[in-house]
């Protein structure tokens, strides 16, 4: 087993790429029956994307209150504010997303397609947060003593696209499973 730590730019490895060599695993360990991995794996990442944007989701606006309680930010106190309630609210419902998702694996359903809404929604959540950080930091983004929210927040956005699934997956999910759209 060899795990590979994948460095992102904001200095943490939250992915890994795992090789497995010489690993042989019995016919009792298989999950589910031949045939039945990609269901199995898509199952697996409905959970994941359920988790992701649950744990991260809640709490994105926090580098938002903090620099706006440390009145450390460019523009208007009522402009701030309206970042801070924008971000807060679309946490909160992504939550509640998060929230009926678990409550159906809780009820023995499998997930469903509300894990890829969440999971577009927190990413898009984290993207717009920290671009909105970046703004109220202002000049001071650039230097040394930028606040650390501001900076760590806009390199910490490719993990938030990427994990679970990209973005452009799961607006494919949504399309497909929810729309109905056409598989093309």
């Amino acid at each position: 087993l060899d795990v590979r730590p994948l460095r992102q730019s904001n200095g943490e490895a939250e992915f890994n790429e795992v090789f497995l060599d010489e690993v042989f695993v019995a016919d009792e360990y298989l999950l589910g029956e031949p045939g039945q991995g990609w269901r199995i794996t898509a199952t697996t990442l409905q959970n994941e994307r359920t988790q992701i944007s649950s744990g991260v989701s809640v709490g994105t606006e926090d580098g938002l209150r903090e620099l706006i309680t440390g009145e450390n930010f460019v523009g208007t106190r009522e402009h701030a504010l309206e970042v801070l309630g924008r971000a807060a609210a679309i946490s909160t419902a992504i939550g509640a997303m998060n929230l009926r998702e678990t409550l159906r694996q809780v009820n023995g359903l499998q997930p469903g397609s509300g894990s890829s809404l969440a999971k577009v929604a927190h990413g898009r959540l984290a993207r717009q947060t920290a671009g909105d950080l970046l703004k109220l930091a202002g000049p001071a983004a650039l230097f040394a003593h930028a606040p650390a929210a501001a900076v760590n927040s806009q390199l910490s956005v490719p993990a938030a696209l990427i994990g679970g699934g990209t973005i452009e997956i799961q607006l494919n999910v949504i399309a497909e499973r929810i729309l109905g759209l056409p598989r093309s």
